[in-house]
């Protein structure tokens, strides 16, 4: 069982009779007051002076539904607007990133709900509520960690196995052997029986942002070493260069904050070659012989999407989140994904030409055709496109026969790019996306 925060949001009352509703007008200046305040975790950097003062805690943006809050982990916390209740919702799972991250995010509701004149409504599981006890609460994330690696401990070994990883995200070609995937980096089997024999030290290793009330040496480098292991892509794109640039500031506050920490040297070397940046002097920082190789993007990927098509792509491939799974996105392509079904009355022969099948784009700023692409199981039209950002664009359709809803299920592939190169990249995707368990 996992140990999250929810939390409702609701209009108070004014003059005790009427129920304003719920508005971006409202919540969005109650952030913007609230952005400097710690919320109860004390940032040990800039109380060292290594980092300058009066910074904002966090960063939003208005999305469809609701508002996205950026406190700095590897998730953002969504606000979603239901107009249908009138509140604002939103629902965290808190155990892989700490019981200061916890501890953080009941500050900022209540908080929030003060400024912004609401009642909030926390669903609490583990009773933290009642007592507000810190060390009550690390004592719940411990023994959230303890049972997770019992578990694994008793059920060695599995293979393909992904512990804690966000749902929808990229997963690795080749696993390892005798190893599983986490967001705080590549376990080897052989380590969980000396884990559970040190829990508390264990624990603090793995929680990606808060293990402790405050932003001290373990923070930043678990933070780090998350972002490291997940999402830095090992390139010198524009994209990849800013969050080296915000790992590798994190490493050196963790190493000066707290020189006895394990210190993942050999990484921290590696990525300032890549950003071309000057290495802080390492000789008085423990190294430890885990962090020697880091990082699951220099290896081949893959993205599930709905209906069982699974997209390869090299590791080092820009992937945003889309509304409900990963999408190529950089600022030279975009790459988008779109499952569906067409209906059919009768079943697929088994040698049916699908690229036979027209398609079209419905994009009204598709213009002229350039030329045709056939795919094993689909096709596609490269348009030139009205945009002066992505002149190009790519739509294809692929298909696999669903003959158990009697259904064809279609996979719709958007690409808007920059130049017929990247185009020919996609096409070269689009080639090897795999559909699983519908002939093709």
């Amino acid at each position: 069982m996992s140990v999250g925060l929810d939390v409702e949001l609701f209009p108070r009352k004014r003059f005790g009779i009427f129920t304003p509703k719920i508005s971006y007008a409202k919540i969005v200046p109650a952030l913007e007051k609230l952005q400097k305040e710690d919320f109860g975790i004390p940032d040990l950097a800039v109380e060292a002076g290594l980092k300058e003062p009066g910074k904002a805690f966090f960063s939003f943006e208005q999305t469809v539904n609701g508002i996205s809050v950026d406190f700095g982990a590897s998730e953002e916390v969504k606000l979603y607007f239901n107009t249908e209740r009138n509140c604002i919702e939103s629902s965290n799972s808190t155990t892989c990133f700490g019981p200061g991250y916890h501890w953080m995010l009941t500050n900022f509701f209540e908080r929030l709900a003060q400024e912004a004149s609401l009642k909030p409504v926390f669903h609490d599981e583990i009773g933290f509520l009642e007592n507000r006890d810190k060390d009550f609460l690390k004592k719940e994330f411990v023994s959230w960690f303890k049972g997770l690696f019992t578990y694994v401990a008793e059920n060695l070994p599995q293979p393909d196995w992904y512990l804690c990883w966000p749902l929808y995200s990229y997963k690795l070609q080749t696993m390892p052997e005798n190893s599983c995937v986490t967001p705080a980096g590549l376990l080897n089997f052989s380590q969980v029986p000396k884990m559970l024999e040190n829990i508390e030290h264990s624990a603090d290793d793995f929680f990606l942002f808060l293990p402790n009330f405050c932003k001290d040496a373990l923070h930043y480098r678990n933070n780090a070493l998350n972002k490291l292991w997940c999402n830095f892509r090992f390139t010198t794109d524009d994209a990849d260069h800013i969050l080296g640039e915000t790992i590798a500031e994190s490493l050196e506050f963790s190493a000066q904050l707290d020189p006895q920490l394990p210190f993942p040297k050999r990484a921290y070397q590696e990525l300032c070659r890549i950003l071309e940046r000057t290495p802080v002097e390492l000789a008085t920082v423990a190294e430890a012989p885990q962090f020697e190789e880091v990082g699951f993007r220099k290896y081949p990927i893959y993205l599930d999407l709905p209906d069982n098509w699974r997209v390869h792509l090299p590791g080092d491939t820009p992937i945003a989140k889309g509304e409900c799974h990963y999408k190529v996105a950089s600022s030279e392509i975009e790459m988008d994904f779109e499952c569906g079904y067409y209906n059919i009355s009768k079943p697929i022969p088994p040698d049916y030409d699908f690229s036979s099948l027209p398609v079209s784009c419905d994009d009204p700023k598709c213009g002229e055709e350039i030329r045709t692409c056939k795919f094993d199981n689909g096709n596609g039209i490269v348009y030139g496109y009205n945009a002066s950002a992505t002149p190009v664009v790519l739509y294809a359709e692929l298909y696999a026969s669903n003959e158990e809803k009697n259904v064809l299920d279609v996979l719709i592939i958007f690409v808007k790019a920059v130049n017929l190169q990247k185009i020919q990249w996609a096409e070269e995707v689009i080639a090897n996306i795999e559909k699983f368990g519908a002939k093709q």
